[in-house]
């Protein structure tokens, strides 16, 4: 096979034909992809990205080719990848079909983000089905194709080129031909070394259902499934991902202290409907509204945790050639690095750390429920500090209260703060060279060690700081009402134990989130510690509501209490006396009657 046809022809058309043309050619011709006489994967690549117009060939056997021009096109029916499905042919994806696309058993596709086509003035992308001509395409890095190939390319309008996010989608085509354990791995073609890479990729992970391995990538090239002999010395027995018993025990800690408030709500609603008279008023009940916050919080945070588990734990550890399916992101992971070390070192990298490093990402879902979190992080600390200076004004300014549109008030600046902040840190992680989020230990899509102190210890130190603050000023108080007066009183009693049970759950909390998603990040004895506290402290959350609820409670049952006992005065005190016309025996004074002198002692001088 010559290498002319797919470069002498002019026309769009007769390119694309050419080119398909010529893959069924080497596909059922015995040349290999070393040979002087075909084209490299890297040729193929770059003649796609100079077609440009519109143009799809969905239905050849050999290949599938699309080549687009985003801005041409509505955003709903805007074309974002591509895909192949055996004995049915190839399929465009667009924002309206993308998710049946990807639930559907597809062979081979790759998806881009609508982020990355902005600007785009053209978008192509090219799937090779077989990749037997391509097998030797790589004879130094001990990596093996073995699904079809993915080439896609853009072309911008200028140099500002947006951030590239690209899905894709693998069936093994060509199993390993060794009956040893391998490891699979996303990889684009290197055409500076003319070697598979996984730099720049997710780890492989294997749907179970669909029976394919799907992965993201931050760049463009042509790109397919390896596999690699599993490196001596590693475990043949590794374990998939699992939830352990401090991961269950924070579940269910967070799932309980959600049940005590909703039993609080119950038990609120109850009495509406069977005892209004003692239901509980709404300004009594703004300390238990601060945990709502917290509630909401944990309800995300767990919907974070098990996104990230499920999507690296659909493994299958009956296979020995997917060994991926059978292994725990960890070990997965660090072979990965460290095969991407020795390739470095054996292309003439000097040192280890000198190497790109290709940290797992999160997902864009996972991304998006992280930042949710964090904004409810933030907005817990700040509702809960302001709720619980409002009751320390309460506590030290009985007579008049402060007003509730002060709160009100602080309540919003927090909102404004913990969406600042969450704008904040999703402009920076918008950039993927900044590297805010990261993928930790297969559970939970976080912020970065290089950014995690400045995105969450700050705010949350500051939070603590000014709770801590509050605290002193509480004590003050108290001792001042110790020494100089009474502070028997229930009202005074009351508001003082629901400022002390606010900054107690405030404190916790801060010191629960402090380091509580850093215990990655420390040794095994103090992140066995770090995590118990974590648990302990969201299961106190549940026993700060029922508390906050009792006192709401007491000081609903004294007011209702006062207000009976004001209301009998104000009766016996208007109520007319049936003997008051009579003389009292026992007055000592002629005509005078005893409860007119009680109203007017005077009497008494006259």
């Amino acid at each position: 096979m010559v290498r002319a046809p797919p470069e002498t022809v002019r026309s769009i058309t007769e390119k694309a034909d050419a080119l398909s043309l010529y893959i069924n050619s080497i596909t059922n011709s015995n040349i290999s992809s070393n040979s002087n006489n075909t084209l490299s994967i890297n040729e193929i690549n770059t003649l796609v990205g100079s077609l440009n117009g519109n143009y799809a060939a969905l239905n050849d056997t050999g290949s599938v080719l699309i080549i687009t021009k985003p801005g041409d096109t509505d955003v709903q029916v805007k074309v974002i990848g591509v895909s192949y499905q055996e004995n049915m042919g190839g399929t465009i994806v667009n924002v309206q079909n993308r998710d049946n696309v990807t639930s559907s058993n597809v062979s081979t596709a790759g998806i881009v983000t609508l982020s990355s086509l902005f600007y785009a003035a053209s978008f192509n992308m090219f799937i090779i089905n077989d990749p037997t001509p391509f097998e030797n395409a790589d004879n130094t890095s001990n990596r093996t194709i073995s699904s079809s190939i993915v080439m896609s390319t853009i072309e911008t309008m200028h140099n500002n080129r947006p951030a590239i996010d690209i899905t894709l989608y693998f069936q093994v085509v060509k199993p390993p031909t060794t009956n040893g354990d391998v490891t699979y791995s996303c990889a684009f073609y290197d055409k500076n070394t003319s070697q598979w890479s996984e730099s720049g990729c997710s780890p492989a992970i294997y749907n179970k259902r669909l029976d394919r391995y799907e992965c993201n990538c931050d760049h463009l090239t042509s790109f397919a499934l390896v596999w690699l002999p599993k490196p001596l010395g590693s475990s043949s027995n590794l374990t998939i991902v699992e939830l352990n018993a401090q991961d269950k025990a924070s579940i269910a800690f967070q799932v309980i202290s959600i049940c005590c408030f909703i039993a609080a709500v119950i038990h609120g609603v109850i009495l509406q409907f069977t005892k209004s008279r003692i239901f509980i008023t709404l300004r009594l009940l703004l300390p238990i509204i601060s945990c709502i916050v917290t509630l909401i919080l944990f309800i995300f945070w767990i919907a974070l945790c098990l996104t990230v588990y499920s999507r690296f734990s659909q493994a299958s550890p009956s296979s020995q050639n997917r060994s991926n399916q059978g292994r725990s992101f960890q070990e997965n992971f660090k072979e990965f690095n460290l095969l991407e070390n020795r390739l470095d070192s054996r292309i003439g990298s000097s040192s280890v750390n000198n190497s790109p490093r290709a940290n797992v990402s999160c997902f864009p879902a996972e991304q998006d429920l992280m930042f949710v979190v964090y904004f409810l992080i933030i907005f817990m600390f700040c509702v809960k500090t302001s709720i619980g200076y409002f009751n320390y004004r309460r506590f030290v300014q009985l007579f008049p209260p402060p007003p509730l549109k002060s709160l009100l008030s602080h309540i919003a600046i927090s909102f404004v703060i913990s969406i600042t902040l969450m704008m904040i840190a999703a402009g920076v992680n918008s950039n993927p060279s900044n590297n805010v989020t990261e993928i930790y230990l297969g559970k939970v899509c976080w912020f970065s060690r290089q950014v995690i102190h400045i995105f969450l210890t700050a705010p949350i130190c500051v939070s603590l700081a000014i709770n801590l603050v509050i605290v002193v000023l509480v004590a003050k108080k108290m001792i001042d009402h110790a020494r100089d007066g009474d502070s028997s009183e229930a009202i005074v009693k009351r508001t003082k134990y629901c400022v002390i049970v606010l900054l107690t759950s405030c404190l916790t909390q801060g010191l629960g989130w402090l380091f509580g998603p850093i215990i990655s990040i420390a040794n095994p004895n103090v992140a066995e510690g770090l995590g118990w506290l974590f648990v302990i402290i969201n299961g106190l959350e549940g026993v700060w509501i029922l508390i906050l609820y009792i006192i709401a409670r007491k000081s609903h049952m004294d007011e209702r209490q006062r207000e009976t006992q004001y209301r009998t005065l104000q009766t016996s005190v208007n109520t007319p006396d049936t003997n008051r016309n009579l003389p009292d025996k026992d007055a000592g004074v002629d005509g005078i009657m005893l409860d007119d002198l009680t109203v007017s002692p005077r009497l008494l001088l006259s």
